[in-house]
């Protein structure tokens, strides 16, 4: 798959099993990283895809079908990885956790020791709305 759209974003959440609540919070951080990448783009034209963006955001707490502690992350990008979703995605679900975590913070987490710092505008956005939401 590619990037997904919105609309298909939102049926892989329900059909996961995500709880509206989960939804509800995904569409609240997607409109509050829109809104950043909007602004970023202003000054910058086509900096931060916006795509991109809709898709990390609506899709960054897919594992939450699972559980909802830490590990919630990992299933996450588990689940997009089945749905073969774009790698970019991927990434930007991976590295929403909290300001981003080294690969030795992640493993003191008992997480995966993976590089969690955010480093794509689409990253960062989506990591800071989620974290302001």
């Amino acid at each position: 798959m590619a990037v997904p759209t919105r609309e298909q974003c939102l049926r892989m959440l329900e059909k996961a099993g995500c709880e509206e609540s989960v939804i509800e919070h995904s569409k609240l951080v997607e409109a509050v990283a829109l809104g950043f990448a909007q602004a970023i783009n202003e000054n910058q034209t086509d900096l931060v895809d916006e795509a991109l963006v809709t898709a990390g955001a609506l899709l960054h707490d897919l594992g939450r079908c699972k559980t909802h502690d830490i590990q919630h992350v990992v299933w996450s990008v588990q689940l997009a990885q089945e749905a073969e979703v774009d790698p970019a995605v991927v990434e930007i679900i991976r590295k929403h956790v909290g300001g981003g975590l080294t690969p030795y913070d992640a493993e003191q987490l008992d997480l995966p020791a993976w590089n969690m710092i955010p480093n794509t505008w689409e990253e960062k956005v989506v990591n800071h709305a989620d974290s302001l939401v």
